[in-house]
């Protein structure tokens, strides 16, 4: 069975640095090396953060149990979200999220309007995954006191 520790270090390379998973966790990049170590054990919100950073399955982060990663949709949801932060960075407020999650819905829209015998429905998918990787951004970058007054 493996450490909190060394799960810890797998969700830290899954996001590609101490730094990066600092930031994901809200705390500093120090206090990722406390965890790992063992010196110190992060609260759940920081693991939950975390693992929907990286991937991982909670269950398996918290006990070494199970699968390793979300598998499925979920997992492609966590790739999209992951790799648009990655890109553009964080939300800057709501009504920026919100703008990003209805050009979402108007590029689903246009799937869905075409004819049904003409539906490129890998394409519809892909968009309805987009969506929801957009509000799963929105519910956690924008949902809490420090950035949703915004």
């Amino acid at each position: 069975m493996t450490t909190l520790g060394s799960r810890l270090q797998a969700m830290v390379d899954a996001i590609g640095s101490q730094v990066a998973a600092a930031t994901e966790a809200g705390v500093l990049a120090r206090q990722i090396q406390r965890y790992r170590s063992g010196e110190q054990v992060p609260s759940f919100a920081v693991v939950a953060k975390l693992a929907a950073a990286s991937g991982f399955d909670l269950n398996w982060v918290a006990t070494g149990m199970g699968p390793q990663r979300k598998r499925g949709d979920l997992a492609r949801i966590d790739e999209i979200a992951r790799a648009a932060r990655a890109k553009w960075g964080l939300y800057n407020s709501a009504h920026e999220g919100f703008a990003v999650l209805l050009e979402e819905v108007d590029e689903l829209k246009a799937h869905v309007w075409t004819k049904q015998g003409q539906r490129d429905l890998e394409s519809m998918r892909d968009e309805a995954l987009d969506i929801a990787a957009c509000a799963l951004r929105f519910a956690a970058e924008v949902c809490d006191e420090k950035r949703g007054r915004r």
